[in-house]
């Protein structure tokens, strides 16, 4: 058994450690041992050590030095980040330094490892371990072959860092300044690196495809001009060679539109260029073996490494001046020269200089073709040695691409799945780098407890690492089945590197799969290769693992399998037949049915009840295996966030989400996820990866069309799953509030049920929700009464505010006024103040105030008199069944533990919100018991249905609250309390912005609210938290808590450099006035004030009588913290002289430009979505096409650039 010295922080307050010392036979006892903070952690570890060896009089080992790390093997490298840990147990292990065999002076370990360095180092890992100690021409270097040190050589650190050392510094005289060949400290990498990474995004993949698949038809007509020649020795070539002309001129001419002419025929002769690359790569490395004296004496292959760089950057330099005479010099579309010569920083507005350009040029020039043409030409050897792989890959080709020679599209390339797996295997078999060199800064300690002296260089053999047998069985054997996706997640992501990863990672990956891609289907559908070795070598002395004179015969493919079903194909949509229709046979057979994981993201809870719903209906179709949970708790997350830890997650699942949006951003309960998945997909990108692959998904979004966001989270969720290389079970469906989302719901569950009957043989018949069944709503919910004697009946009386809310979420109202002349505009508005004792929930400005209402109590008394209902009864839910036909925001999914009827009604249900259909469905169920009026019970049956939107929509608008229905149908005597707790939802908490700042106070703060009253007839109907808010009085407590604004770039900026413009309406003023008080109290001032900024405000208001806080922004103009005070009244007493904001933004449409374009400004939007907030967005993309020139759809873009990069930020509602 495995020895383990553990220590535990059980007491941070006095700094003492409990210590155990494991090992195969006991288990010591424990002891406290203090911890000096000031102390060096290597002595304090050799203390802890000495206490634990003592125990056990085991003191010869105190001679060595020791070091904590955590339970999964990270190094603590300082006491204050052990005593972060003060909660989990923590390891303290003897420190090994690596070992390797003995240097020899001046050559070191050079002739250890020749005359073959990847087989020589290969051998020193059997002999020493996962980390060996080599000296190479005076130079340390620390060597690995274990994933876990790779993973720490990899990542940038103040430990570890990119340094050209070693061979890269003779690489670098090739390179230049290139990406690969620059240290990460320099300012030329970090300002490349910066501006190139869009041209290799994955929009950008897509948009090469085409000139890719030119360039493989160019191959395609090469290979039949060699196959026509009468000798079949002309049907032998050099492989390498010609792959190496494919991959040249396709870097050229997508990189730079530059033909070298290498695939014109047959007799093409290889370019100068090509060889005088090819020359200086090979005198690098032979650099690499030579003494330094040594390199000065070899003049004459000196003169000709000058001559042959010379040719090179004249030639580069060639194609950039004429590209910048030319009449694309300012495309920046036009390819990967056009983007560097256009590209420059957001910030600094910094260009890359023409002498950078160059070395770009020529790295991505070596780079850019040398790992495809020497994977691809691996590749068609395997295929030789393995005839059983080419079969299989050969069918997936016909299948996909079919048996004709038109060329594969984005979409097709993305289907090659056995493809990708076999160049992944090749990649495997022949890294065409045999390492990756970095560089350690400062002492640090690697998995394994090894120590890396600071000032050594560090590299990971690739090559060790990918035939390292405790990773790959049989690791010389090519087998594509490693690279299943369930097989690929057992290994560590570091397992893998073809292409470095990290933040010095690869950054054209992707462009060299997909061209291997397109490049190897082209010319296997057309060719067979036929080795004339079978026992094929590398270059052992040369830079990167080309193939040693790989001569293939190139032959006609006169056949091709047929296409078979035997590959599933993907597909962006699924075909969603209107014609199918949901299945009515009640003993149907299962046939496969896969389990279901069912996911909600919700603030509001519309989205967990239709969740909810999808479970129950789920089961009743004979899903016997559904789970329904927040998304942010779903355990396939754990592939993405800890792609290297062993899980058991079963891929066979089906996941179903469905999801809101808030302002474009997750719910609450799906932050987590949405940052996991945004992460997963940057490194699923650059390292090319599919961590979901054998997963399908499918997304149902909720939301208003009213608002510019519509399903923007839902959309991002169902690209990002697929991008993820998750598989779209069922095409996404959408829910649109602004009219009848469960009408949409019901619409796209409908064809999703029908999709699946066909697809898996379903059992059972519709649930009655979907078809309206006349099933009562109550039947799988048990609800008893508690009597008045049970010792629960105390405990019922306590469900409400004092059980729910914490007492720091129980704010005491302060101030409540007016702000408006009710008796001149009719309307109410209410300045509110609300403090918390202790320890208030901290807050920003931006944030907002969630306030739970509570229903008066005469409304509450008139509801249980007309239902006849006892107030002071008490319940308890005792159970619902799986199968329950209710939602999660109904009462009784809601209401846990002993509750009265009156709390019931009070702090829970929502008595005033538009009818539900599930109470009309109780109704329906309560006449239909009875016996009588069959007529109203057949209305509301069908009015309890989704499928009745337009009656639906026309009831509720005649029909306002659950007591207008009791009064125009006094069939419905009373209710029971079971029906109740099914019939009716519980109310949602309602948010209004904070209009303060806590740097004016933290426990307290202020709250604008529009009271809301609207008049039909001679009815009024009060808005429910608006009427609860404004009759609060000084000194009565709220149920409320602090909710951070959930896109963080609505926030006043911290540099007071930055112009704002800030846009609103009524009450939507309630965020600007905490950013006004945030600008004032850090003593921002206005350019006429002695200040350096300016702030512009936009107020949208009804007439002079409806401008709120009116003294308090004319004191902020006077005072300089407000530049501007821009009035819009859209109804003033003058009707010429009505306005609106997004008429006085055109107005000051060259500020609004500046701000945004110029000056790196920010606008703030705050009101209602669907009105003034998407007018104003229509104007700033007017704006941009008056004064940018750019045409409507550019600007939309635009403008929606603005919005992503926060630079337009929104905070709307209704």
């Amino acid at each position: 058994m495995e020895k383990k010295n553990s220590i535990r922080v059980v007491e941070n307050a006095n700094i003492l450690i409990q210590v155990c010392y494991r090992n195969s036979s006991f288990i010591s006892s424990p002891a406290s041992v203090p911890i000096d903070p000031e102390s060096k952690l290597n002595a304090l570890a050799k203390k802890v050590a000495s206490h634990l060896l003592t125990t056990i009089a085991r003191k010869e080992c105190l001679s060595g030095e020791f070091y904590f790390s955590t339970e999964d093997t990270k190094w603590i490298p300082t006491v204050e980040e052990l005593l972060l840990n003060v909660a989990n147990v923590i390891h303290v292990s003897p420190v090994i330094h690596p070992t390797g065999p003995k240097p020899l002076p001046f050559v070191g370990n050079i002739y250890d490892i020749l005359p073959d360095p990847i087989q020589g180092f290969y051998k020193q890992f059997q002999i020493h371990g996962p980390a060996v100690k080599m000296t190479l021409l005076g130079r340390e270097t620390i060597m690995t072959n274990d994933p876990n040190i790779a993973e720490i050589f990899l990542k940038e650190s103040e430990y570890i860092t990119k340094k050209i050392v070693g061979v890269m510094k003779f690489v670098k005289d090739v390179g230049g300044n290139g990406l690969f060949t620059t240290d990460t400290s320099e300012h030329e990498w970090t300002l490349a690196h910066n501006l190139l990474m869009p041209a290799f995004s994955p929009k950008a993949m897509k948009a090469y495809t085409d000139e890719m698949t030119h360039i493989g038809q160019k191959m395609v007509k090469v290979f039949n001009e060699i196959t026509s020649q009468p000798s079949a020795d002309l049907h032998i070539i050099n492989i390498t060679e010609w792959m190496t002309n494919v991959t040249f001129e396709t870097i050229g001419q997508i990189g730079f539109g530059y033909s070298f002419g290498m695939l014109e025929s047959m007799n093409t002769k290889p370019h100068a260029f090509l060889q005088a690359m090819g020359y200086c790569l090979l005198e690098s490395a032979n650099r690499t073996f030579r003494p330094p004296f040594a390199n000065r004496l070899y003049f004459s292959s000196n003169k000709r490494f000058d001559r042959e760089m010379k040719l090179m950057k004249d030639t580069v330099d060639d194609v950039i001046k004429a590209r910048k005479a030319s009449a694309d010099a300012t495309n920046a579309e036009k390819d990967l020269l056009g983007f560097m010569l256009n590209a420059q920083d957001e910030h600094t507005k910094q260009k890359l200089s023409d002498e950078l350009i160059r070395d770009e040029v020529i790295t991505f020039l070596i780079a850019g073709h040398e790992t495809t043409s020497i994977t691809l030409s691996w590749l068609l050897y395997q295929l030789h040695c393995n005839p059983d792989v080419e079969a299989k890959l050969l069918q997936e080709i016909v299948n996909v691409l079919g048996d004709n020679d038109e060329s594969p599209t984005a979409a097709q390339v993305s289907q090659l799945k056995y493809l990708e797996q076999c160049l992944k295997e090749t990649l495997r078999l022949h890294p065409p780098l045999a390492g990756i060199i970095k560089y350690c800064q400062k002492d640090c300690i690697v998995p394994g407890g090894y120590l890396i002296p600071g000032g050594s260089n560090v590299s990971i053999s690739v090559y060790s690492i990918h035939h390292n047998e405790k990773i790959f069985e049989n690791p010389f054997k090519f087998n594509p089945d490693r690279w299943v996706p369930s097989e690929e997640s057992k290994r560590s992501t570091y397992s893998w590197l073809p292409f470095s990863i990290g933040a010095r990672g690869c950054i054209g990956r992707q462009f060299a799969m997909q061209e291997a891609k397109i490049i190897a289907a082209m010319i296997l559908r057309k060719f067979k290769f036929v080795s004339q070795s079978d026992n094929v070598k590398y270059e052992p002395l040369g830079l990167t693992l080309r193939p040693s004179n790989l001569r293939m015969k190139v032959v006609n493919r006169n056949t091709l399998p047929k296409a078979s079903e035997d590959f599933t194909r993907m597909h962006d949509n699924i075909d969603i037949s209107e014609k199918l229709t949901i299945p009515t046979l009640a003993e149907m057979q299962l046939k496969n049915i896969p389990p279901l994981d069912i996911l909600y993201g919700s603030n509001t809870g519309t989205a967990q009840d239709i969740a909810t719903v999808i479970a129950s209906a789920s089961r009743n179709f004979g899903i016997t295996d559904v789970t329904l949970s927040p998304m942010d708790r779903w355990k396939g997350l754990e592939l993405l966030s800890s792609p290297n830890t062993p899980t058991n997650f079963d891929k066979s699942r089906v996941l179903l989400i469905v999801t809101s949006t808030y302002n474009g951003q997750p719910p609450e309960n799906a932050d987590n996820f949405n940052s996991i998945i945004t992460k997963a997909q940057a490194i699923a990108s650059s390292t090319n990866t599919s961590p979901l692959e054998g997963i399908c998904y499918m997304v149902f979004g909720c939301g208003n069309k009213q608002w510019r966001t519509y399903q923007s989270f839902p959309v991002y969720v169902d690209n990002t799953l697929e991008n993820l290389g998750a598989r779209r079970f069922f095409a996404r469906g959408e829910g649109n509030a602004d009219v009848d989302l469960e009408t949409d719901f019901q619409n796209w569950f409908n064809l999703l049920l029908a999709f699946m009957s066909e697809k898996y043989v379903m059992n059972a018949a519709p649930p009655a929700r979907l078809t309206g069944n006349p099933e009562p709503l109550v039947s799988g919910v048990d609800v008893t009464f508690i009597p008045v004697t049970s010792s629960k009946y105390k405990e019922a009386a306590q469900t409400g505010p004092a059980k729910i809310w914490e007492p720091n979420q129980q704010p005491q109202v302060t101030r409540n006024f007016e702000l408006q002349n009710k008796a001149i505009s009719g309307r109410s508005t209410r300045h509110i103040t609300v403090k918390f004792e202790g320890k208030a929930p901290s807050f920003s400005a931006g944030d907002h105030l969630e306030v739970m209402p509570v229903n008066t109590d005469d409304f509450v008394q008139n509801f249980a008199s007309r239902v006849g209902l006892v107030l002071d009864a008490a319940f308890v839910v005792d159970s619902i069944s799986e199968n329950a036909q209710i939602g999660s925001r109904s009462l009784a999914s809601s209401i846990t533990g002993p509750c009265t009827i009156r709390n019931a009604l009070k702090y829970y249900a929502d008595l005033l919100a538009p009818v539900p259909r599930t109470i009309l469905w109780v109704f329906s169920d309560i006449l239909k018991a009875a016996g009588t009026n069959s007529e109203i019970e057949e209305m509301l049956r069908h009015l309890s249905h989704p499928g009745s939107k337009k009656e639906y929509n026309e009831f509720i608008q005649k029909y306002r609250t659950i007591m207008d229905v009791l009064d125009a149908f006094p069939q419905i005597k009373s209710l029971s309390v079971t029906e109740l707790l099914c019939g009716l939802q519980v109310m949602s908490p309602r948010r209004y912005s904070i209009s303060s700042s806590p740097l004016l106070s933290k426990n307290s703060m202020d709250i604008t609210v529009g009271v809301v009253k609207d008049v039909v007839g001679d009815t009024t109907y009060p808005g429910l938290c608006s009427e609860f808010l404004s009759s609060m009085e000084n000194g009565t407590k709220l149920n409320a808590t602090v909710r951070l604004c959930k896109d963080e770039a609505f926030r006043p900026p911290t540099d007071p450099k930055l112009p704002v413009i800030m846009v609103c309406a009524g009450t939507g003023i309630s965020p600007f006035r905490g950013f006004l008080q945030n600008r004032r109290a850090t003593g921002f001032k206005s350019i006429e004030k002695g200040g350096v900024s300016q702030t512009i405000l936009y107020f949208g208001c009804r007439n002079d009588s409806d401008l709120l806080y009116r003294e308090e922004l004319l004191e902020y103009v006077n005072d300089g913290t407000l530049d501007k005070l821009y009035l819009a009244y859209s109804r003033p007493e003058d009707p010429k002289k009505k306005r609106y904001v997004q008429q006085l933004l055109l107005e000051n449409a060259k500020d609004v430009w500046t701000c945004l374009n110029e000056k790196n400004g920010k606008l703030f939007v705050c009101g209602n979505a669907s009105g003034m907030a998407k007018d104003v967005l229509k104007v700033i993309e007017e704006i941009h096409v008056q004064l940018g020139g750019m045409k409507a759809d550019e600007a939309e873009e635009h403008v929606s650039s603005l919005e992503q990069n926060g630079k337009v930020v929104m905070d709307v509602w209704g």
